[in-house]
């Protein structure tokens, strides 16, 4: 009964949230699955005075959004009335649905947080529209990415790169000289970092600096006060707010499995050949500057855009 009451009254509050109370921030955070996009929510939102929206932009989830396809892309500079009616309830803070909306409350939020982890090759089409909307991209190691998700076969991944291919659009754009390599992916490792580096490839193509904020997974990590320190400032938070963040992030990374020292092989899940093949598709794609045959990143995220 109490679940029945609060999809009709939640999407109430959140049209009334964003017309009488205006959301004085907006934060949306995109990463590849498997990439802490769950995680950074929750120290961006220690406090819970966000509305959080999960995943709005999952066409396989959200039913607003399944005339879209996983990684759906939009050329930057065209307009596309269909898509703005499907983007605008989510960076407006009033998109009904209940999966979007599970962990909040029947109350007003002073801040809106999305996070989405199909939305790489919206993003620059969608702050453009949205300039309000502070962006934060979180990175992760592919191939711990790929062994994560290697481990949970079951949930909704995108499990070929030649999908991509079918959005002339993007091939044009972007995937042209590397449409046979991608076609020649084989097996579910080479696949997984072949689709994170085609996303990670257009999105620096598409944003320049300062007009995001690059997190690496590994970091927060290792030195989670400094980032939580660094997101509090992009955010545009201040004082006593950010060394909350800072605590939280502290506190949450302690608790992090990745904490863990590192082991001689890292991914013993996959053969010596797949990850030898795994450092050719980042290379081939220009990423290898940023990860390597170790865990952490090799570059700091203040310069990834000057390389």
């Amino acid at each position: 009964m109490l679940r029945q009451i609060e999809e009709h009254v939640l999407p109430l509050v959140a049209r009334l949230n964003s017309s009488i109370s205006p959301y004085h921030e907006k934060v949306w955070i995109v990463g590849d699955g498997r990439s802490g996009t769950n995680w950074l929510s929750s120290i961006i939102n220690h406090d819970g005075k966000s509305r959080l929206f999960y995943e709005p932009i999952h066409p396989e989830k959200v039913a607003a959004m399944n005339r879209l396809g996983l990684f759906e892309y939009q050329r930057p500079e065209e307009e596309n009335a269909g898509l703005y009616a499907l983007i605008k309830p989510v960076m407006t803070g009033t998109l009904s649905d209940m999966r979007v909306n599970h962990s909040n409350g029947l109350k007003l939020y002073s801040r809106l947080l999305v996070k989405d982890i199909f939305a790489h090759l919206l993003a620059r089409w969608t702050v453009s529209r949205f300039p309000t909307v502070k962006l934060i991209l979180i990175m992760r190691h592919p191939f711990d990415v790929a062994a994560s998700k290697s481990q949970k076969k079951n949930w909704a991944w995108m499990e070929e790169p030649g999908e991509l291919l079918k959005q002339a659009s993007l091939v044009e754009d972007h995937l042209k000289p590397f449409q046979g390599f991608i076609k020649n992916q084989r097996t579910f490792f080479e696949k997984q970092v072949s689709i994170w580096a085609i996303i990670h490839y257009v999105w620096f193509r598409q944003f320049k600096e300062g007009e995001c904020q690059v997190v690496f997974y590994e970091n927060l990590c290792r030195k989670p006060e400094a980032e939580a320190s660094l997101l509090g400032k992009f955010i545009g938070r201040t004082g006593g707010n950010i060394e909350e963040m800072m605590r939280y992030a502290a506190s949450s990374a302690a608790k992090s499995p990745a904490m863990e020292p590192s082991r001689d092989n890292l991914w013993p899940q996959f053969s010596a050949e797949e990850l030898k093949r795994g450092h050719e598709i980042l290379a081939r794609f220009g990423l290898d500057h940023i990860y390597g045959a170790q865990r952490p990143p090799l570059i700091d995220a203040g310069l990834i855009f000057k390389n």
